[in-house]
Parts: C-alpha cells; sequence; structure tokens
C-alpha cells in the first residue's frame, strides 16, 4: 500500500510538470493568437509547487538523491589542494 502511495505521488509529479508545459505552450501560442491565458503564472507556480511537493516524496522513498560536485572537491580528490582552472 505504501509502495502504491510512493509510485501515485511520482506520476502525480509528472503530471505536474507536464501541466507546465502544458500552460507555458498555451502562452506562446495565445501570444501569437493575440489573446492572453489567464492567470497562467499562478496556475504554473501552483503545479511547480505539487511536483516539488510529490517528486520529492517519491525521490526520498527511492534513495534516488543526487549530490552536486563543487570544482573544488573534484580538485581535491584528484590531489590538488587548491582550485585550478585547469584542473
Amino acid at each position: 500500500m505504501k509502495r502504491a502511495l510512493y509510485l501515485l505521488s511520482g506520476g502525480l509529479s509528472g503530471f505536474f510538470i507536464v501541466l507546465i508545459m502544458l500552460i507555458i505552450l498555451a502562452q506562446i501560442i495565445g501570444r501569437m493568437a493575440g489573446f492572453i491565458v489567464p492567470s497562467a503564472e499562478d496556475f504554473s507556480g501552483y503545479a511547480l509547487a505539487a511536483s516539488t511537493f510529490f517528486g520529492l516524496a517519491y525521490t526520498f522513498h527511492e534513495a534516488a538523491t543526487f549530490a552536486l560536485t563543487s570544482p573544488y572537491s573534484v580538485c581535491r580528490k584528484h590531489g590538488n589542494a587548491r582550485w585550478k582552472p585547469s584542473c
């Protein structure tokens, strides 16, 4: 039951990302056709918050988090104590 709930949250996250794309696409087509999509920024913001919320739940359950590597830590790994652009 828990697994199904996490899979549902991952699916909802994907749905909201597609919804953001469709809203932006409607705005682009609307501007070319001469009309404005009302409250598109608000709906995009709500969809972004929802996709982040549902996506984080799924990501944490799957232990699929990622780490960003800074150039400094890459140079330290290769034995270069101070950061150099050539590293």
